[in-house]
């Protein structure tokens, strides 16, 4: 009998930035940054959903199995730091038109906020929930 996990933990060296479209035309009418599922984020898109959170939030502190997200901040600077339990890797999303691809079992915490006042983030999942499961 195999012991074999049959989902193995990625490593926080496989998580990527995606840098996204981004059109401002001549900057008078702001900007728009396209996030389109199975395009740029490499999987169907099943759950949206949004934080904010004053400065300084800590926020996750855990691991999704089998749930892939990718996170965007549409305001403010978030870090994200990874843990894949054998590596620690940090994030910085300080662009709109970044996003971090998280894989699945890979542990994060998000510090909202940072130090430049508030910030919201947009998450999308692969699966229904994008809850701890």
């Amino acid at each position: 009998m195999s012991t074999a996990n049959p989902h193995p933990s990625p490593s926080v060296n496989e998580l990527r930035l995606v840098e996204l479209p981004l059109y401002s035309g001549n900057n008078k009418r702001g900007e728009i940054v396209v996030v389109e599922g199975e395009v740029q984020v490499p999987f169907s898109i099943k759950r949206l959903f949004t934080l904010r959170a004053p400065t300084k939030t800590v926020r996750g502190g855990h691991a999704h199995r089998g749930c892939s997200q990718f996170m965007i901040c549409t305001q403010g600077v978030i870090e994200i730091n990874c843990d894949d339990g054998r590596e620690q890797r940090s994030f910085l999303l300080n662009r709109g038109n970044i996003g971090l691809l998280l894989l699945p079992n890979v542990g994060h915490a998000t510090i909202l906020s940072r130090k430049f006042g508030s910030s919201r983030c947009v998450r999308s999942s692969i699966r229904g929930t994008g809850l701890h499961s």
